[in-house]
């Protein structure tokens, strides 16, 4: 497959969803406000950045996604300038609660909706050493990809599930008491 195709096959029109994942987001901010921020000793992400590259004071890096701020506060830490942002007004003001509750003052976050976000307006095209996007909704098709690789002069990363856990779908799961089955759990058909 080449870029043409994936652009074709992986391109969404957008249709109210950063909307509707604002108010999903919004929800669970107070749940991920309680996480403890994650270490590279034991987190596999943060591992692999430090491994991939020297984090100091005069790396920039950018977050997108970044929910209550969690892994933009682990780099923060190790003195690297960094942005988060993320569809959740919620969650940002959770990061900016964390983000002071720490003491941390080389991290800022913003609310944007990555897919609709001007990155030239910005300033952002180019102008990030590491760019990343954790387990986020915000990168999900062929432009928001795109646009995640053009705000990098350096790295990016992008971590998206193996196997997906969705809380809200579990929660009503739960709620309405239904059993997810795992697949070893299947009898073999006759």
């Amino acid at each position: 497959m080449n870029l043409e195709q994936l652009e074709k096959e992986w391109s969404k029109k957008d249709n109210g969803q950063g909307e509707l994942q604002a108010k999903l987001w919004d929800k669970k901010a107070g749940q991920y406000k309680e996480k403890t921020i994650p270490t590279p000793e034991e987190n596999p992400f943060l591992k692999q950045v430090y491994e991939e590259m020297q984090i100091d004071e005069h790396t920039r890096i950018l977050d997108i996604g970044c929910g209550a701020g969690r892994f933009s506060l682990a780099l923060a830490k190790s003195g690297a300038q960094v942005t988060g942002t993320d569809v959740s007004s919620e969650m940002i003001m959770a990061a900016k609660e964390l983000a002071e509750k720490e003491h941390l003052e080389n991290v800022s976050f913003f609310h944007a909706d990555w897919a609709s976000l001007d990155i030239e307006k910005m300033g952002f095209l180019k102008n990030f050493d590491l760019v990343f996007a954790h387990m986020t909704p915000a990168v999900a098709d062929y432009h928001t990809l795109e646009k995640m690789c053009n705000c990098s002069k350096n790295k990016c990363f992008l971590v998206k599930p193996s196997r997906r856990s969705d809380m809200v779908l579990d929660g009503a799961f739960q709620a309405a008491g239904i059993e997810k089955i795992k697949k070893k759990q299947i009898p073999p058909l006759p």
